[in-house]
C-alpha cells in the first residue's frame, strides 16, 4: 500500500491541531483521474474550517480547496495534463488539496492555461471563482458601472479584473493605502465618502452593481444606497459574530426595485468551477486576468507556520507546493506541455542537451540551463525583450528515451525582461533573478529565484547554489 503525505486535523478550534500525516495514497477508480499536486493554495476559508467555523466539516479531514497538478494516472487522454480546480466541499465532508496527491473525475478539472505557471493556477481558485460566481449572480451586463467593495482583497481585485474582462466599468473602494494600478476609479473610503464619491463617478445615477466582499454593516448601508433604480447587490460575507447584522430601507428597497443576493460558493461544486474557469481562460491567455503576483510558498511540513500566517491577513497569496519527487511520465504519452515554447527548440530537444553535460550541481542530479536566441553580450545592466526565451530543469541521463525524470520548463512571461546583459563581472543572465551567474571571478556560485519567467525551476527555496561546472552552446539556423 503506497502511502502520501497530507495535512489533517482530528480537532477543530486551534491552528495548531495540524498534523501532517502518511495516509494511504488514493487510488483512481474507473474514469477517475490520480492528480499529483504541485500547488495547493490555502485560503482564508481553510483557516476557518480548522478554526470550525463550519458546523458541516466531518472529521478527521485533509483541508483545503485550490489546487493544481498534473494527472498521473487515469484514461490515456488525460495522462500527463496539466489540470487545476476548486470548489464544493473539498476539505470539508470530503478530503481536500492539501496533500501530494488527489483524485477528480474529468468533469471537475480545468485545463491550466498555457501562460501560468502550475502555482498560478492554483492561486486563483476561490478568489476568481467567488468574484466571476457575484457577478454572474447580480447579471453583469457590458458598460455597466460594478462597485467592489474590498478591492485590494483575493475576491475584490478578481472582481475588478473580471468586471473590466467583461467590458464592464469597475470602481473599487480600498482604505488608507492606495490601490495597485488595476485600472479603475477608486474610492478612499477612511477620507472620503462612499455615496457622494460613487454618485460623482456614475453622473449622479448610483451604480448598476455593488460587489461586498467585506460585508460590515456601516459600509454595506452606504454602498446600498449608492445603487440606481432596479440595481443588485450580492453579499458573500459577514462581519464578526456580533457584527453580522445588516439593515437598510424598506420603502426605499421596493421603490426602486432593488435586488440583494446572497452568495455562499460552498453550494458550488467542481463542474461549476470549471464551467467558470473556462469561461474565464481566455482572460488568462490574454493577460487581461492575472494570478496574484505575490505568492509565499510553504512545505508541508510547514502547515502549522503557513495557516497561522494566513490568520493575520497576509498581502501574499500562500500556496503549498508539495515535494513529491519526480513526476513519473507514461511513455509514449505527449509532454505535459503542448504548445511549442520555442521556434527552434521543443522540450525533447531541451531534454537531449542533459545527454551533452558532463558536469552539474554539486548537491544532486540536476541540470539548469536556459535558451537565449540572442547573443551574450557585456553591457551595464541592460534588458534584451524577447518572447521565446525559457530556462529548464532536467535529470541528467545517457538515454532521454528511458528518462522518466519530469522535465521543468519555464517561459518567458515578463518578456521585456527575458534577457539582462551583466557588466563584464557578471555572467549571463536570464530574467531579472530567474537563473544566472553570480560572479565571474567565482563562476560556480549562481542565482535562481523566479520573478520574469513563468514557473520556478528549483524548488529547494535556497535562491543561491553551487554548480561543479557550465557550458555554452550555439544552435544556428538554417539559412
Amino acid at each position: 500500500m503506497e502511502k502520501m503525505k497530507a495535512v489533517r486535523f482530528n480537532q477543530k478550534g486551534d491552528i495548531k491541531n495540524l498534523v501532517v500525516e502518511e495516509i494511504e495514497k488514493p487510488t483512481p477508480k474507473q474514469g477517475e483521474l490520480l492528480i499529483k499536486v504541485h500547488a495547493s493554495a490555502i485560503n482564508p476559508s481553510d483557516a476557518f474550517n480548522v478554526l470550525g467555523r463550519f458546523q458541516i466539516t466531518t472529521l478527521p479531514r485533509t483541508p483545503g480547496r485550490d489546487f493544481a497538478g498534473i494527472v498521473v494516472d487515469g484514461p490515456p487522454e488525460w495522462l500527463n495534463k496539466e489540470v487545476f480546480g476548486t470548489g464544493g466541499y473539498s476539505g470539508f465532508t470530503f478530503d481536500g488539496t492539501h496533500a501530494e496527491y488527489v483524485i477528480a473525475t474529468p468533469e471537475t478539472v480545468a485545463i491550466k492555461p498555457e501562460n501560468l505557471s502550475l502555482i498560478d493556477a492554483a492561486s486563483i481558485g476561490v478568489g476568481f471563482l467567488t468574484a466571476y460566481l457575484a457577478l454572474d449572480t447580480a447579471n453583469i451586463k457590458e458598460g455597466e458601472n460594478v462597485l467592489v467593495i474590498g478591492a485590494r482583497g483575493a475576491v475584490g481585485s478578481a472582481a475588478v479584473q473580471i468586471t473590466k474582462f467583461l467590458k464592464a466599468r469597475p470602481i473599487g473602494t480600498f482604505t488608507n493605502n492606495p490601490l495597485p494600478e488595476i485600472g479603475a476609479d477608486f474610492v478612499d473610503t477612511s477620507t472620503e465618502d462612499l455615496k457622494k464619491k460613487v454618485l460623482d463617478l456614475t453622473d449622479q445615477k448610483g451604480v448598476d452593481i455593488v460587489i461586498d466582499t467585506v460585508g460590515h454593516p456601516a459600509i454595506f448601508e452606504k454602498a446600498f444606497s449608492s445603487l440606481k433604480v432596479r440595481g443588485r447587490y450580492v453579499v458573500m460575507t459577514v462581519g464578526r459574530s456580533d457584527n453580522k447584522y445588516i439593515s437598510f430601507d424598506g420603502l426605499d428597497f421596493y421603490r426602486r426595485e432593488l435586488r440583494l443576493f446572497g452568495l455562499n460558493t460552498l453550494n458550488y461544486a467542481r463542474e461549476d468551477a470549471v464551467k467558470a474557469f473556462n469561461i474565464l481562460k481566455p482572460g488568462f491567455e490574454s493577460d487581461a486576468l492575472r494570478a496574484p503576483k505575490n505568492i509565499k510558498q510553504y512545505k508541508l511540513d510547514q502547515c502549522i507556520e503557513a495557516y497561522e500566517y494566513v490568520n493575520t491577513k497576509p498581502k501574499e497569496k500562500i500556496v503549498f507546493t508539495p515535494d513529491t519527487g519526480e513526476t513519473q511520465l507514461s511513455p509514449p504519452q505527449p509532454t505535459p506541455i503542448s504548445t511549442p515554447f520555442s521556434s527552434i527548440l521543443t522540450l525533447r530537444h531541451a531534454a537531449m542537451i542533459s545527454t551533452w553535460i558532463d558536469r552539474l550541481l554539486k548537491t544532486n542530479n540536476e541540470i539548469l540551463g536556459g535558451y537565449n536566441p540572442l547573443i551574450w553580450k557585456t553591457d551595464d545592466d541592460t534588458w534584451a525583450p524577447e518572447a521565446d526565451s525559457f530556462i529548464f530543469s532536467l535529470k541528467n541521463s545517457s538515454d532521454f528515451s528511458h528518462n522518466t525524470s519530469y522535465p521543468i520548463i519555464s517561459r518567458v512571461k515578463d518578456k521585456s525582461k527575458a534577457i539582462l546583459y551583466r557588466s563584464m563581472s557578471k555572467g549571463p543572465w536570464f530574467g531579472s533573478c530567474d537563473l544566472g551567474m553570480g560572479d565571474v571571478i567565482d563562476p560556480k556560485n549562481w542565482y535562481c529565484e523566479l520573478l520574469s519567467y513563468d514557473r520556478p525551476i528549483r524548488m529547494t527555496g535556497e535562491s543561491w547554489f553551487s554548480i561543479v561546472d557550465y557550458e555554452v552552446f550555439q544552435i544556428c539556423k538554417a539559412i
